[in-house]
Order: C-alpha cells, then structure tokens, then sequence
C-alpha cells in the first residue's frame, strides 16, 4: 500500500514499470551489501575513517597497504584485500547506472540513460544490464566467500 506522499510523487515523476526499479533497488542494496561485507570486517576505528567512501574509494582504501596494515591477521588481510579488488570492479558498473538520468527509450519506457558527450559514449540502462550487473556482484560474493575465522584483534 502507497503513502500519500508516494502516490503525489507518483503524479510529478514519470515512473518506469515497479520491476525495473526494483532491479534498481537490489542493485543499491546489493553493491552496500558488498562494501559491508568487506568494511564490517575491519577495527572499528578504522571503519569510521573509510565510512562514507565512495565504492571505488573505498575498494582502493581496502585494497591498499596502509588500511591491510592494521589487519593481523594475514589470511583476513588477503580476504579483504581481495574484497577491496572486488570493490574496484564493481565501481564503474555502479557509478554507470547511478549517475544515468531518467528518459524515453525507443519503446516509449521510461528508462536511465548514461550519456557521456566528451567520450561520445552512451548507453541505456536496461533491464538485461541491470540483471547481469546483479549476476556479477553475487558472482563476486561467492567467490570472495566468508571472511576467514580469526580471533579478536586490538583496535
């Protein structure tokens, strides 16, 4: 059931079909869901110095000496390490769809659009797109697989 306010806001913005955003959705909940994976992981200290990282940002913190430093444990650093170049991966995908702008498609279907007119590269958000980013971030969090077990470090 909609709120009031959703359905006023329903009104004013030209929605696409309820399964292409919620494609959209899963998509945010499952590139937060990997950065989490990898962050929770670490001190908290020095999760609230990466916290509010962009993902590519933060898949380079992750991935970089300085932050593994501080992680004893070497089969959790190369865990996360690895998260972190998962995280690398996965940035451009995100940052492509999230930053596209809302438009008309071919089939009359309301639609994101990444444009990028100096690189004279465009290309529209689909829902075959949408799906097979979906398949790759799971395909990335199989592979990365449970952080291993390690006991309790200093922070």
């Amino acid at each position: 059931m909609r709120s009031e306010a959703a359905r006023r806001l329903a009104r004013v913005v030209p929605y696409p079909e309820d399964d292409y955003l919620l494609l959209l959705g899963r998509l945010v909940y499952a590139v937060g869901y990997l950065e989490w994976s990898v962050l929770g992981e670490l001190p908290s200290a020095q999760i609230e110095r990466l916290a509010g990282q962009t993902t590519g940002a933060l898949g380079s913190s992750l991935a970089g000496r300085p932050t593994l430093r501080k992680v004893a444990d070497s089969a959790l650093r190369e865990w996360i390490r690895k998260g972190g170049k998962e995280l690398q991966e996965v940035a451009p995908k995100r940052d492509m769809v999230l930053h596209a702008r809302p438009a008309t498609d071919p089939d009359e279907r309301q639609r994101l659009y990444r444009w990028h007119p100096r690189r004279e590269e465009s290309e529209w958000i689909t829902d075959e797109l949408l799906n097979q980013i979906l398949a790759d971030i799971c395909d990335r969090l199989r592979r990365l697989g449970d952080p291993p077990a390690v006991g309790p470090e200093p922070e």
